[in-house]
């Protein structure tokens, strides 16, 4: 103990700064003890964060200094691996056993190129199905109406973001925390591979039992879960991986610790880093869409959308509660908020309505996950051929383009002369400037 021994610490970090601009992955094993001057210059500035699972004391400050200075009650499992992983400082525990083969994974995981998958990603657009199952086809709507597309959204066997993990990303291994305050069960995080490229994935999770879906929050984003989503989006642009995120969320989570931790500007920063990404983003709406909670990770080059998937600004119920202030109408709002993949794909929202079997995805959940992967193969195929520059801006300018026409008159004047009831529709014109263009707008009920 010496200020000689303090100043390493930055003689380590200029050391990890020059190795960060080579390109190379910094991988980081905590064991026993990792604390002090070790702990923050050397081990917690790792890409990726291991640490040994079990008995061992992770921390900055020594326990014996903390109680001679404040006198505290510790947890039970104060300064823990696990301690660590729940506070999102690091992201993973792994057993000592598994660390030879977790690290091996890793580093092949870094080594592969996406140019040099680029051409094994051409040959399987052309292939046939890797199952024997025909390829799925857009057929008459298996929901006859709007509301009966978000019923199959919420349906409790729908296969879930972890399903289809499970099923398209080989030698996946999740990475979990923000770095800062902890780890959102709601998003699932980590690198693996699609189609043979390494991709990082991004993905909302609701969980497929009760116990999950209390677990994971049903979805519903915290502000570290979208820190771990930047954090994981900007690991993927510095080695140069495609990121794909999986959406599936009612709309963030609304509460007073997600408004005392900043949940409006973890979603902005959210959106700022996916804008900004110089690197193919790939998003695919599995089941709700809602708000700016699924937007944040669907600010994509490319977004698909499974055929009974619904994407909106609300859910039906808090537009209902809105609109009319009787959430009882939900049904009823659902059919006015142009909310299914069709709407959302003439709407210009997405790119692609994604097939699904004839009864719903809880049909058949493999079949339902092949047609999410061509989807995926296909777009990483052609957007890896694209410079990082150009990458930018088309994911810019395909958001820039949205709902705009070649011909945008001012709105002169909208004038509604009466009041009317709640049962009434009225028709009212809107007038240009220029009187070469008009539209008619129908307004339903007193709003």
């Amino acid at each position: 103990e010496g200020l000689g021994s303090l100043l390493q610490m930055a003689k380590i970090s200029c050391a990890l700064a020059r190795f960060s601009q080579s390109g190379a992955p910094y991988i980081s094993v905590m064991t026993d003890p990792t604390t002090g001057g070790v702990m923050a210059a050397l081990s917690s500035q790792g890409d990726i964060i291991l640490v040994e699972d079990g008995p061992a004391q992770i921390g900055f400050t020594g326990r014996r200094v903390i109680e001679a200075t404040f006198r505290p009650q510790f947890p039970p499992d104060f300064q823990s691996p696990a301690f660590a992983l729940a506070h999102g400082l690091v992201d993973a525990l792994v057993e000592r056993e598994r660390l030879r083969e977790v690290l091996h994974q890793l580093v092949l995981l870094h080594q592969q190129s996406v140019a040099a998958a680029v051409p094994v990603l051409r040959a399987r657009t052309g292939s046939a199905p890797q199952n024997d199952a025909p390829p799925l086809t857009l057929v008459q709507d298996t929901a006859s109406s709007a509301w009966g597309k978000v019923s199959l959204a919420r349906k409790m066997d729908r296969p879930r973001a972890r399903s289809y993990v499970s099923a398209l990303v080989s030698d996946f291994v999740e990475l979990h925390g923000d770095r800062e305050f902890g780890d959102d069960p709601a998003i699932i995080a980590g690198i693996g591979r699609i189609g043979g490229v390494p991709v990082s994935v991004i993905a909302q999770e609701k969980g497929s039992t009760t116990a999950e879906r209390i677990a994971s929050n049903f979805g519903c984003v915290r502000p570290e879960g979208y820190r771990k989503a930047i954090r994981i989006a900007k690991q993927a642009e510095k080695f140069n991986r495609p990121v794909v995120c999986f959406v599936d969320t009612q709309g963030a989570h609304c509460g007073v610790e997600s408004e005392e931790r900043g949940q409006g500007n973890a979603i902005g920063d959210c959106l700022i880093a996916m804008a900004a990404l110089r690197v193919p983003v790939i998003s695919v709406i599995l089941g709700e869409g809602g708000s700016g909670g699924a937007l944040a990770l669907a600010l994509a080059n490319s977004v698909g959308m499974l055929e009974n998937a619904v994407y909106s600004v609300c859910t039906p119920e808090a537009f209902a509660s809105i609109l009319w202030r009787d959430p009882t109408r939900a049904s009823e709002a659902a059919e006015v908020m142009r909310l299914t993949a069709r709407d959302a794909l003439d709407l210009g929202a997405i790119d692609e309505v994604i097939p699904e079997p004839l009864a719903g995805a809880h049909s058949d959940p493999s079949q339902a996950a092949q047609a999410v992967s061509d989807f995926i193969v296909r777009e990483l195929a052609q957007l890896s051929q694209m410079s990082a520059d150009t990458l930018v801006e088309h994911r810019q300018q395909r958001f820039r383009n949205f709902l705009r026409t070649e011909s945008q008159p001012d709105v002169e004047s909208l004038l509604l002369f009466a009041p009317f009831n709640e049962s009434d529709e009225k028709i009212l014109d809107i007038h240009c400037r220029d009187n070469s263009k008009g539209g008619r707008l129908k307004v339903i009920g007193k709003q």
